[in-house]
């Protein structure tokens, strides 16, 4: 009980010292030097030690072509004060010798700095320092790159309100890396725990349903359930049905048709219709699709309202079943709990990976990349193949286990055998 216990206590301390993981750069380690920087770090002069008397260093940093870099001021012992620095920390806006003008100079003791923000992939920090008192400095560094309204992020990137796109690994530690705090909202770190809802158009006509994040929607009760909604009445034939799909705010719906039983009498005529809108009843009036007969094609909505209204001309009975998936359209990552699709840069929710279906439409949600195979027990065999395999194993243990009995007692009975035989032939005499 101890041992789990602290495994646990670690595991959280690792949780909650996920920030403190970020590199730091120090700058008497790398005088007059270039570093190499990426995602987000520290910026100290030493680990230990505050700066020297009569210091004059530079450290630059390169971030790599089309990034930039931000500077947050976290602490700052500097002699001097804004605007009469004598100690003091210049930054420079790109690679080279720096110059007398700085882009900024920093110097002050717990003093508010605004950040900086280059424009440029790279940055010099310049450290002067007079002949009379030592200080020190802590600075964050984040690496983004800016991107249009329009665009995507790259593939492990998150894309922050302000149009930065951080790597995906900073989200949600309690750091502002994007500038707007943007990767530490509600939105990105919560996950909305839904649940799998199944939706029964029979049971439900008019009504607003909150959906999971994932489930199926039948005619009947199920797929087989062949449900005619119409009652045999030439003046009730034409009744009809609607349920509206509401899905969290920021997600859009899927629509894919696994089985579709729906009445065409010719090519380009529906006898029974099953509308799909994009929005709630009542607020649209066309249709996005008609689906009848065998057209299965999956229905993407816009927004996070969908609407199915089935309508029957002549009474006839029919049934289908339609799988639905939330997801939200991907600017190239997503949140901490949700699986990027590898085709269309869909976030769906992780709860509906290595679950057997196909909720991101190119099955990359039940491949290895999603973790499926780790949770198969990490051989790819299943469940039932390593339950067979356990099965098998067990089976010959017994088989083992039975010829070391019968073995043993066939040896036990020919010592015992010989042990009478010698007690017999032995004379004394």
């Amino acid at each position: 009980m101890m041992l789990i216990s602290t495994t646990i206590f670690a595991t959280c301390l690792l949780a909650a010292g996920h920030a403190a993981d970020y590199p730091t750069v120090y700058m008497s380690a790398h005088e007059n030097q270039a570093v190499s920087v990426s995602r987000a770090g520290y910026i100290e002069w030493h680990e230990r030690f505050q700066y020297q008397d009569d210091t004059d260093v530079t450290l630059t940093l390169q971030a790599g072509t089309g990034n930039n870099v931000r500077l947050d001021f976290l602490s700052l012992n500097i002699e001097g004060s804004p605007g009469a620095c004598v100690d003091k920390l210049e930054v420079y806006d790109g690679e080279g010798t720096p110059v007398e003008n700085s882009t900024r100079t920093v110097c002050g003791t717990n003093v508010a700095v605004a950040a900086f923000t280059s424009r440029t992939e790279n940055v010099v920090l310049r450290l002067r320092s007079d002949n009379m008192v030592r200080g020190d400095f802590r600075i964050l560094y984040n690496v983004f790159r800016l991107v249009g309204p329009n665009e995507m992020c790259p593939r492990d990137h998150f894309k922050c309100t302000n149009q930065r796109c951080i790597h995906e690994s900073l989200l949600c530690d309690g750091i502002d890396n994007c500038g707007d705090n943007s990767e530490e909202s509600q939105a990105a770190c919560v996950d909305p725990e839904l649940t799998p809802v199944n939706v029964t158009m029979k049971n439900t006509c008019g009504r607003t349903l909150p959906i999971g994040h994932s489930g199926y929607i039948y005619r009947g009760d199920s797929s087989q359930d062949k449900v005619h909604i119409n009652t045999t009445t030439v003046s009730d034939r034409r009744r009809d049905c609607h349920v509206t799909l509401d899905a969290p705010a920021g997600y859009h719906v899927n629509l894919h048709f696994e089985f579709l039983d729906i009445q065409r009498n010719f090519p380009f005529n529906c006898a029974d219709q099953l509308h799909i809108f994009n929005g709630r009843h009542g607020n649209v009036t066309t249709a996005a699709r008609t689906v009848c007969g065998i057209d299965e094609r999956d229905f993407t909505s816009t927004g996070s309202d969908v609407t199915l209204h089935i309508s029957s001309a002549f009474g006839r009975r029919g049934s289908f079943r339609i799988m639905y998936t939330l997801f939200r359209p991907s600017s190239g990552s997503c949140y901490n709990y949700e699986f990027l699709c590898q085709s269309d840069r869909r976030c769906v929710l992780s709860d509906v990976t290595c679950d057997g279906k196909d909720n991101c439409g190119d099955a990359s949600d039940e491949t290895t990349g999603a973790g499926c195979t780790e949770r198969a027990g990490g051989s790819g065999l299943g469940v039932a193949g390593i339950v067979g395999i356990c099965l098998a194993g067990a089976a010959l243990l017994f088989i083992l286990g039975g010829l070391m009995v019968y073995f043993s007692g066939a040896i036990k009975g020919r010592i015992t055998a010989c042990l009478t035989t010698s007690q017999t032939s032995y004379d004394p005499k």
